[in-house]
């Protein structure tokens, strides 16, 4: 009965589970990456949009707040508010401008204006209690802080109306001093109304909460003018921040909040929404991997089964023939109808099995010449044994010949080892000559460069120097024409003098209109003569730096003489360094030639000791060899009775090995 259970370390269990494998790895992996990088992209793609609300937010802000100020501005300029202490009907026309400056938007819940010497007027007018002084409050000291800017107050909540409302207010400035402040509360109702509107996301919203923390606007109104988002654990961070991004946790919600600050007011401003916006589509895109994995596998376990199917069938073919010739049973091969690398394994099985089989034919036969080879071996191992006795003597005899002339060689070559020293010697004195010269040459050679070195810089200098003197006298040159150009400043400086009186002769006449342009012709006067003391000054400096450019011409002459005596110096010199290189090159050439002769004289020397040391060495040699011989012929005595023994060995040997081979079964 086959046993039909499951080997989960066979071969067809291992290729089910590498396919699958090899499937399933790569497509989790992609699926794991493009379930981060989607998550990451959507995440980045809500915060940059986010980011582009909260700008768009800001700038609204910013342009909304600027048609509040540019009105202030314009009014801190009015010669009505500068000029209420002077009576007159300044007081009503403040109140008509604070009037227009409250219609001009329906948010703007009252205008006023509070002077330093006390005075207060609003509107809509409201009677203030005896007690009140608005030179105590906060618009107020926070204008003069910033004096000639239109400041922003944080929001707060109007005692008579319980709205949130900010105060702008801006110093009202007469010739530098400080008159009075101007201000208005603009109620943010509609303002937070409309940004609580505003979705971000599907689920978000925009909320906004001062540098404080005071929740200015959100689209739930109970948070409104509470703290609540200081308890938030972003808070430290945004407070400190200009702009962020930042995960926590509201309400039970896991939330996402992209935050940035509004330059103009200081104000945090926050887009917050769900983090179940990122993950939504994320979801989906796993959902789809968790599918296509489940669908992969299948498929890939289904096209393992086939595939292992044929292979295994293969396999078992192999291990039945594996199998036989384990046995000893040569005599069979494999056949395999596969068109792969199995049907290349069955070939060659057959053709191993063939050439072992041959190869066992041939061991065969070969231990049967091997059988009589070696009784034909034992009989000529007596003759040789017989021989190597009579070698032995004749070679004790060449031995002692060998000693005797190795002993002469040695004689003859302490006599040429003197010799030798004695031309060694000169050839060191020759070489100690022939370096001193070869320094003394290079030392000319340098010093030759070194003069053409110095005539270069000569001409170099020379060169210099007149183009020195080029540059002086064009620079002598422009002066003169400066010279021209501060005299004709000079005229135009007088004239704009004369001009300047006379514009403050005609301001004096128009009177009181006129004395703008009597400060401007003063100013102009002023330059004038600011303008006249400069040129004197130019003239000066000019009338200096042609004395001083004189000077550098007649210096530069003189350089020019000192150059052509120092050419005519460094010529000389280069003549007598020729000179010496020349000399020097003569006496390297005959050193050269004594040089030549030693090394001549010396090689010949080394051929001739050369011969007699190999003389001496051969001798020694063949003594060395004779005595060697010799013991080797004693020991060759020995081995050949060895050799019968291995002889007769070898015999039973063979025979063994033809039983062995008669185990296997061959064709």
């Amino acid at each position: 009965m086959n046993d039909k259970r499951i080997n989960f370390f066979g071969m067809k269990a291992k290729l089910v589970s590498s396919l699958v494998g090899i499937c399933l790895i790569p497509l989790i992996i992609f699926s794991l990456i493009s379930y981060f990088k989607s998550a990451g992209i959507v995440k980045k793609n809500l915060e940059i949009s986010s980011q582009e609300n909260l700008n768009q937010i800001s700038k609204m802000l910013d342009n909304y707040f600027m048609s509040i100020e540019n009105p202030i501005n314009i009014l801190s300029t009015n010669n009505n508010f500068k000029d209420i202490d002077k009576g007159g009907d300044n007081e009503a026309l403040i109140k008509e401008r604070l009037k227009d400056l409250k219609n001009l938007d329906k948010d703007i819940m009252g205008t006023y204006f509070g002077t330093e010497s006390g005075k207060y007027i609003n509107y809509p007018e409201e009677a203030m209690s005896s007690d009140y002084n608005h030179k105590t409050r906060p618009w107020y000291k926070l204008a003069l802080d910033k004096k000639g800017q239109v400041v922003i107050t944080d929001a707060y909540e109007d005692a008579s109306t319980g709205k949130l409302v900010v105060t702008f207010a801006k110093t009202i400035e007469n010739q530098g001093n400080i008159v009075g402040v101007i201000a208005l509360d603009l109620s943010l109702d509609n303002l937070t109304e409309g940004l609580s509107s505003i979705k971000v996301g599907e689920t978000g919203s925009i909320y906004i909460a001062s540098k404080d923390g005071n929740m200015i606007s959100h689209k739930n109104k109970e948070y409104i003018g509470t703290d609540v988002i200081t308890k938030q654990s972003y808070w430290n961070e945004a407070k400190v921040s200009t702009a962020g991004v930042a995960e926590y946790k509201f309400e039970g919600e896991n939330k996402l909040a992209v935050y940035k600050d509004n330059d103009m007011t200081g104000w945090k401003m926050f887009a917050s929404l769900n983090a179940t916006e990122i993950t939504k589509d994320t979801n989906s895109i796993m959902t789809l991997m968790i599918i296509m994995a489940v669908v992969v596998a299948a498929i890939a376990i289904i096209i393992a089964m086939i595939i292992s199917k044929g292979i295994l069938k293969n396999l078992n073919t192999l291990k039945e023939a594996f199998s036989k010739a384990a046995n000893g049973d040569l005599s069979n091969g494999v056949e395999i109808n596969s068109k792969d690398e199995f049907k290349e394994m069955g070939e060659n099985f057959t053709y191993m099995i063939k050439n072992i089989s041959n190869l066992v034919s041939n061991v065969k036969k070969s231990s049967n010449i091997a059988l009589q080879t070696s009784s034909q071996l034992a009989s000529m191992s007596e003759e040789t044994s017989a021989s190597l006795g009579e070698a032995s003597n004749a070679v004790n005899e060449i031995a002692q010949g060998g000693t005797k002339q190795a002993q002469n060689a040695l004689n003859c070559v302490e006599n040429m080892d003197d010799l030798s020293n004695r031309l060694n010697n000169v050839s060191n004195a020759t070489m100690e000559l022939s370096n001193t010269s070869d320094s003394t040459k290079e030392l000319s050679t340098n010093g030759l460069e070194m003069v053409h070195t110095l005539i270069e810089k000569s001409m170099r200098t020379k060169d210099a120097s007149i183009e020195v003197g080029k540059i002086v006298i064009d620079v002598n040159k422009n002066m003169e024409k400066i010279n021209k150009i501060s005299e004709t400043i000079a005229g135009i400086t007088g004239q704009t003098n004369l001009l300047s009186l006379n514009a403050s002769i005609e301001a004096a006449r128009a009177g009181e209109s006129g004395k703008g342009f009597a400060v401007v012709a003063e100013e102009i006067r002023k330059l004038a003569d600011e303008s006249n003391k400069s040129t004197e000054e130019i003239k000066k400096i000019i009338e200096i730096i042609q004395d001083k450019s004189n000077i550098a011409v007649n210096a530069i002459e003189e350089t020019k003489d000192i150059v052509e005596e120092q050419e005519i110096a460094v010529s000389k010199t280069e003549e007598i360094f020729s000179s010496i290189t020349k000399q020097v090159t003569t006496l390297i050439d005959k050193i050269q030639e004594i040089k030549e002769s030693t090394i001549d004289i010396t090689s010949r020397k080394e051929a001739v000791l050369t011969e007699i040391e190999e003389i001496s060495s051969i001798s020694e040699e063949t003594a060395s060899a004779s005595e060697e011989v010799s013991a080797a012929t004693h020991e060759i005595t020995g081995s050949m009775v060895e050799f019968t023994k291995c002889a007769d060995e070898l015999q039973n040997t063979v025979k063994e090995l033809e039983n062995e081979i008669g185990k296997f079964k061959i064709k």
